[in-house]
Protein backbone atom coordinates (compact mmCIF):
# COMPACT_ATOMS: atom_id res chain seq x y z
CA UNK A 1 0.00 0.00 0.00
CA UNK A 2 2.65 2.70 1.20
CA UNK A 3 4.67 1.13 -1.88
CA UNK A 4 1.60 2.02 -4.53
CA UNK A 5 1.16 5.67 -2.74
CA UNK A 6 5.10 6.37 -3.10
CA UNK A 7 4.44 5.32 -6.51
CA UNK A 8 1.91 7.61 -7.46
CA UNK A 9 3.84 10.60 -5.83
CA UNK A 10 6.57 9.82 -7.82
CA UNK A 11 5.17 9.65 -10.88
CA UNK A 12 2.75 13.09 -10.20
CA UNK A 13 5.94 14.72 -9.11
CA UNK A 14 7.90 13.83 -12.30
CA UNK A 15 4.38 14.23 -15.01
CA UNK A 16 4.86 18.25 -13.42
CA UNK A 17 8.37 18.11 -13.24
CA UNK A 18 8.48 17.52 -17.07
CA UNK A 19 5.09 19.77 -18.00
CA UNK A 20 5.94 22.24 -21.16
CA UNK A 21 5.04 25.25 -20.40
CA UNK A 22 5.40 28.51 -22.86
CA UNK A 23 6.09 32.23 -21.14
CA UNK A 24 5.69 34.39 -23.91
CA UNK A 25 6.15 38.26 -23.83
CA UNK A 26 5.43 41.53 -25.85
CA UNK A 27 7.76 44.05 -25.43
CA UNK A 28 6.75 47.39 -27.41
CA UNK A 29 10.18 49.60 -28.23
CA UNK A 30 7.82 51.98 -30.25
CA UNK A 31 4.14 53.01 -31.00
CA UNK A 32 5.05 50.09 -34.11
CA UNK A 33 7.85 48.12 -33.36
CA UNK A 34 7.02 44.99 -30.93
CA UNK A 35 9.77 42.42 -29.62
CA UNK A 36 8.20 39.09 -28.71
CA UNK A 37 10.36 36.99 -26.03
CA UNK A 38 9.24 33.09 -25.66
CA UNK A 39 10.89 31.21 -22.70
CA UNK A 40 9.64 27.45 -23.20
CA UNK A 41 10.40 24.59 -20.66
CA UNK A 42 9.96 21.51 -19.58
CA UNK A 43 10.88 18.05 -21.25
CA UNK A 44 7.56 16.50 -22.35
CA UNK A 45 9.09 16.44 -25.77
CA UNK A 46 12.06 17.55 -27.84
CA UNK A 47 10.94 19.12 -30.35
CA UNK A 48 7.97 21.70 -30.76
CA UNK A 49 6.14 24.10 -33.21
CA UNK A 50 4.66 27.19 -33.09
CA UNK A 51 3.14 29.37 -34.63
CA UNK A 52 2.23 33.28 -34.85
CA UNK A 53 -0.84 34.97 -37.24
CA UNK A 54 2.15 37.27 -38.08
CA UNK A 55 3.21 37.91 -41.69
CA UNK A 56 6.65 37.44 -43.23
CA UNK A 57 6.16 41.21 -44.12
CA UNK A 58 6.27 42.36 -40.69
CA UNK A 59 9.33 40.57 -39.64
CA UNK A 60 11.86 43.07 -38.88
CA UNK A 61 14.49 41.25 -37.24
CA UNK A 62 14.83 36.98 -37.18
CA UNK A 63 14.52 34.88 -34.26
CA UNK A 64 17.96 34.90 -31.90
CA UNK A 65 20.04 33.02 -30.91
CA UNK A 66 19.36 30.56 -33.43
CA UNK A 67 21.52 27.65 -31.68
CA UNK A 68 17.91 25.92 -30.44
CA UNK A 69 15.95 26.86 -33.43
CA UNK A 70 15.57 24.16 -35.66
CA UNK A 71 14.31 26.27 -38.75
CA UNK A 72 11.48 27.82 -40.38
CA UNK A 73 8.49 25.21 -41.05
CA UNK A 74 6.37 28.15 -42.72
CA UNK A 75 6.78 31.41 -43.44
CA UNK A 76 3.71 32.48 -45.67
CA UNK A 77 2.16 35.61 -46.19
CA UNK A 78 0.03 35.21 -43.00
CA UNK A 79 1.45 33.15 -40.37
CA UNK A 80 4.83 32.76 -39.36
CA UNK A 81 5.87 28.49 -37.77
CA UNK A 82 8.82 27.71 -35.96
CA UNK A 83 10.29 24.49 -35.22
CA UNK A 84 12.53 24.99 -31.89
CA UNK A 85 14.63 22.23 -29.66
CA UNK A 86 13.31 22.18 -26.59
CA UNK A 87 16.17 21.12 -23.72
CA UNK A 88 16.57 21.29 -19.73
CA UNK A 89 16.39 24.00 -18.80
CA UNK A 90 14.88 25.18 -21.44
CA UNK A 91 14.99 27.07 -24.53
CA UNK A 92 14.89 31.29 -24.94
CA UNK A 93 14.50 33.81 -28.01
CA UNK A 94 13.15 36.07 -29.37
CA UNK A 95 12.28 38.47 -32.56
CA UNK A 96 10.78 41.78 -33.71
CA UNK A 97 7.80 42.37 -35.46
CA UNK A 98 5.64 45.72 -37.15
CA UNK A 99 3.01 45.69 -35.13
CA UNK A 100 1.13 49.31 -35.39
CA UNK A 101 -0.84 50.54 -32.67
CA UNK A 102 -4.14 52.07 -33.25
CA UNK A 103 -5.57 54.33 -30.55
CA UNK A 104 -8.61 53.46 -29.47
CA UNK A 105 -9.34 50.18 -31.72
CA UNK A 106 -9.50 46.83 -30.56
CA UNK A 107 -6.21 44.70 -31.21
CA UNK A 108 -5.79 41.17 -31.01
CA UNK A 109 -2.21 40.26 -29.77
CA UNK A 110 -0.26 37.36 -31.80
CA UNK A 111 0.24 35.18 -28.76
CA UNK A 112 2.08 31.32 -30.23
CA UNK A 113 -0.20 29.04 -31.08
CA UNK A 114 0.88 24.83 -30.18
CA UNK A 115 -0.35 21.89 -31.92
CA UNK A 116 1.49 19.83 -28.53
CA UNK A 117 0.07 18.88 -24.97
CA UNK A 118 1.28 22.20 -23.57
CA UNK A 119 -0.06 22.58 -19.84
CA UNK A 120 0.39 26.02 -19.60
CA UNK A 121 1.03 29.24 -21.60
CA UNK A 122 0.67 32.51 -20.20
CA UNK A 123 0.89 35.94 -21.94
CA UNK A 124 2.29 39.77 -20.81
CA UNK A 125 2.10 42.50 -23.02
CA UNK A 126 3.86 45.76 -21.89
CA UNK A 127 2.30 48.45 -23.74
CA UNK A 128 4.16 51.45 -25.41
CA UNK A 129 5.02 53.98 -23.17
CA UNK A 130 2.39 56.05 -21.77
CA UNK A 131 -0.74 54.38 -23.46
CA UNK A 132 -2.96 52.52 -21.32
CA UNK A 133 -6.00 50.13 -21.99
CA UNK A 134 -9.67 50.40 -21.09
CA UNK A 135 -10.93 46.88 -22.30
CA UNK A 136 -9.30 43.51 -22.30
CA UNK A 137 -10.61 39.68 -23.20
CA UNK A 138 -11.44 38.00 -19.99
CA UNK A 139 -9.08 36.34 -18.30
CA UNK A 140 -6.53 39.53 -17.88
CA UNK A 141 -5.73 41.43 -15.35
CA UNK A 142 -3.99 44.57 -16.19
CA UNK A 143 -0.94 46.63 -13.80
CA UNK A 144 1.38 49.29 -13.74
CA UNK A 145 5.00 47.78 -14.36
CA UNK A 146 7.14 50.69 -11.96
CA UNK A 147 10.52 49.13 -13.38
CA UNK A 148 9.09 49.30 -17.09
CA UNK A 149 7.23 52.43 -16.47
CA UNK A 150 4.28 51.12 -18.49
CA UNK A 151 0.99 49.55 -18.73
CA UNK A 152 1.80 45.77 -18.32
CA UNK A 153 -1.42 42.94 -19.76
CA UNK A 154 -1.52 39.80 -18.64
CA UNK A 155 -3.09 36.65 -19.59
CA UNK A 156 -2.14 33.59 -16.89
CA UNK A 157 -3.72 30.99 -19.46
CA UNK A 158 -3.50 32.92 -22.96
CA UNK A 159 -3.57 29.27 -24.78
CA UNK A 160 -7.44 29.52 -24.23
CA UNK A 161 -8.64 32.06 -26.19
CA UNK A 162 -8.05 35.26 -27.84
CA UNK A 163 -6.13 37.91 -26.27
CA UNK A 164 -7.20 41.26 -27.17
CA UNK A 165 -7.42 44.86 -25.70
CA UNK A 166 -8.43 48.22 -26.73
CA UNK A 167 -5.47 50.66 -26.35
CA UNK A 168 -5.25 54.90 -25.80
CA UNK A 169 -1.91 56.82 -27.00
CA UNK A 170 -1.15 59.18 -24.35
CA UNK A 171 -3.57 62.77 -24.01
CA UNK A 172 -6.51 61.28 -24.35
CA UNK A 173 -8.95 62.46 -21.94
CA UNK A 174 -11.10 60.35 -19.55
CA UNK A 175 -14.24 62.21 -22.03
CA UNK A 176 -12.84 60.94 -25.12
CA UNK A 177 -12.02 57.54 -24.08
CA UNK A 178 -16.13 57.72 -23.03
CA UNK A 179 -17.08 58.82 -26.27
CA UNK A 180 -14.61 56.30 -27.86
CA UNK A 181 -16.07 53.62 -25.98
CA UNK A 182 -20.25 54.49 -26.65
CA UNK A 183 -19.14 54.93 -30.11
CA UNK A 184 -17.68 51.57 -30.73
CA UNK A 185 -20.92 50.16 -28.70
CA UNK A 186 -22.96 52.24 -31.29
CA UNK A 187 -21.34 50.86 -34.09
CA UNK A 188 -21.71 47.70 -32.70
CA UNK A 189 -25.75 48.13 -32.09
CA UNK A 190 -26.07 50.07 -35.67
CA UNK A 191 -24.47 46.29 -37.44
CA UNK A 192 -26.72 43.87 -35.90
CA UNK A 193 -29.55 46.27 -36.29
CA UNK A 194 -28.91 46.84 -40.22
CA UNK A 195 -28.53 42.90 -40.69
CA UNK A 196 -31.76 42.24 -38.99
CA UNK A 197 -33.67 44.77 -40.55
CA UNK A 198 -31.98 42.99 -43.76
CA UNK A 199 -33.06 39.86 -42.52
CA UNK A 200 -36.84 40.86 -42.47
CA UNK A 201 -36.84 42.64 -45.47
CA UNK A 202 -35.72 39.36 -47.33
CA UNK A 203 -38.09 37.16 -45.49
CA UNK A 204 -40.55 39.39 -46.27
CA UNK A 205 -39.98 39.47 -50.13
CA UNK A 206 -39.48 36.03 -49.75
CA UNK A 207 -42.73 35.39 -48.56
CA UNK A 208 -44.58 37.84 -51.41
CA UNK A 209 -42.59 36.13 -54.12
CA UNK A 210 -43.70 32.29 -53.05
CA UNK A 211 -47.27 33.58 -52.38
CA UNK A 212 -47.28 35.22 -55.84
CA UNK A 213 -50.46 36.84 -57.76
CA UNK A 214 -52.97 33.91 -56.11
CA UNK A 215 -52.29 35.42 -52.27
CA UNK A 216 -55.16 35.93 -50.76
CA UNK A 217 -56.90 39.48 -51.91
CA UNK A 218 -55.51 39.43 -55.22
CA UNK A 219 -57.98 40.17 -58.35
CA UNK A 220 -58.77 36.45 -59.94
Amino acid sequence: MIRSIVALVLLFWFSTACALTIEETMYFETQERMRITVFIKGCEIPNLSLTWPIASSQILEPPEPRDRLLGFANVSGSELTLLVGVGEPGTKFSFLVRFPCQTGENHVLPAARCRANVSGQTLQVLLPEGWTAPQWSPGCTKTYDVQAGRIRLYWPDAGTGSCEAVILSPGVGEKEIRWRMTWMAIRGYLLIGSAAAFIILAAILLYRLAAGPNRPGSDS
